[in-house]
């Protein structure tokens, strides 16, 4: 009765959704022979978010259904993770583990798996984001909560993290460090999961794939850099990836040159089209982040693959500067649905894409660079995220590149000097974390 009481007298604000929430549990499967296949036994519990991790050799096939309300769902096979990781050289791709990608279930109840061969030490990780996990004291908490702040007008409007992560706990408890890179493409995925999620799922759709990535995967954090929803939402992903260069784990072999977005849903055999709401915010988002990186949507990009299923490590390939994962990866992601309209969103996104003007120099710094004892002038192009000189003592000689930085997002500060003491002066910049 306490309890009923304090509930009715708080104060609800008004057009508030309730904050993301995602609780997660991993159980054991025990994988028995089944004609020519083997199945696990039946796991009863709440989720809406399911994926199999295991040991040792990948099975070729995996398949799963999910009950909602006493009725089973047909088997479904699922995605194998063919891609979906850091890259090879990383602190973050070490500690990761064998699964297949998050799926998405909507509220069921039970699970059971069937796989063409026994997979080792096979277990079930399944994310509850309803409210029947979550403790008391966290519905309470959801009465008061506040809206998220607009967005800045010069960019598409971008749901913050704190929009699906409100309470900042997907992270791991010693996360790799966070890398950072010259954006120089994009990558284009689908989420592999069920399409029927409502918008008020999103949230908590997205909170629960990082929660998969970071828990199960063993990842710094969610994969993606972005994420669309299919009611047209854009939401930041991997954090601080809005205007900087962070790289993901969402490509493996290609991370660390690109940012990766994910459409919600399958468009492979599925029957389901991207919605137009959708295709409209991918375009709207990658005009603006490939102005601020001045990337041409038209153009191609050759890179050295770090490691991936379609290409070994040490490939030179010749991509599109917006591709699909399947460009890079041995994977039909992001289904041949989603695939089909990627020449026409590269038209849509250079008719909106405003680049850099190539002779836009900015933050100028005088100093010795050279170490002739002659002063020269410095000064940062953003256009390619370079550092350009002029030499002092050949004042009319062109100026020349002398050093590339990953990104000038972030950096609020420049000073000259001599910080390591070589004779020669250097650039300092000053960060602050976003």
């Amino acid at each position: 009765m306490a309890i009923g009481l304090l509930v009715g007298l708080l104060p609800i604000p008004g057009g508030l959704s309730r904050p993301a929430w995602a609780h997660l549990s991993t159980h054991s499967l025990v994988m028995e022979a089944a004609g020519s296949s083997f199945e696990s036994q039946v796991v009863e519990r709440p989720f809406t978010l399911v994926g199999l991790t295991w040991t040792g050799r990948t099975p070729k096939h995996i398949w799963a259904r999910t009950r909602t309300d006493g009725v089973w769902s047909l088997w479904r096979e699922l995605e194998l993770d063919d891609g979906h990781a850091p890259d090879l050289d990383t602190a973050e791709f070490r500690g990761q583990r064998f699964a297949t990608p998050p799926v998405w279930a909507g509220t069921s109840d039970a699970v059971q798996f069937r796989t063409s061969e026994r997979p080792r030490q096979a277990a079930v990780t399944l994310v509850d984001t309803t409210e029947r996990s979550k403790p008391l004291f966290r519905r309470l908490a959801d009465l008061l909560t506040t809206p998220s702040s607009e967005a800045a007008p010069s960019k598409p409007f971008i749901h913050p993290r704190t929009d699906w992560d409100p309470t900042d706990s997907c992270r791991p408890s010693n996360p790799a460090p966070v890398g950072y890179v010259q954006v120089t493409m994009a990558f284009v995925h689908h989420s592999a999961g069920w399409n029927t999620y409502t918008q008020a799922e999103v949230p908590s759709y997205i909170l629960g794939i990082c929660s998969y990535h970071v828990n199960t995967r063993g990842w710094n954090d969610i994969g993606y850099n972005f994420i669309v929803d299919r009611f047209g939402g854009v939401w930041e992903g991997r954090k601080g990836g809005i205007e900087k260069g962070v790289q993901g784990a969402h490509t493996q072999g290609f991370n660390s040159y690109s940012t990766g977005v994910v459409l919600l849903g399958s468009f492979q055999n599925t029957g389901y089209l991207p919605s137009q709401a959708a295709q409209d915010s991918l375009v709207d988002l990658l005009a603006w982040k490939f102005s601020i990186h001045n990337i041409d949507p038209l153009g191609t990009t050759t890179v050295v693959s770090k490691g991936s299923l379609k290409y070994p490590q040490g490939t030179r390939v010749t991509l599109n500067d917006i591709s699909g994962h399947r460009d890079a990866q041995a994977t039909a992601c992001p289904g041949d649905d989603l695939y089909v309209l990627l020449p026409e969103i590269r038209q849509r996104v250079a008719a909106l894409w405003q680049p850099i003007p190539p002779d836009t120099y900015v933050h100028p710094l005088i100093g010795d660079f050279t170490g002739d004892g002659i002063e020269d002038g410095a000064a940062f192009r953003p256009a390619d995220g370079t550092w350009w000189v002029t030499n002092g003592a050949a004042p009319t000689s062109p100026p020349r590149i002398w050093a590339d930085y990953t990104t000038d997002a972030g950096w609020t500060q420049q000073l000259g000097g001599d910080f390591n003491g070589d004779g020669r002066d250097d650039i300092a910049n000053f960060w602050t974390p976003g």
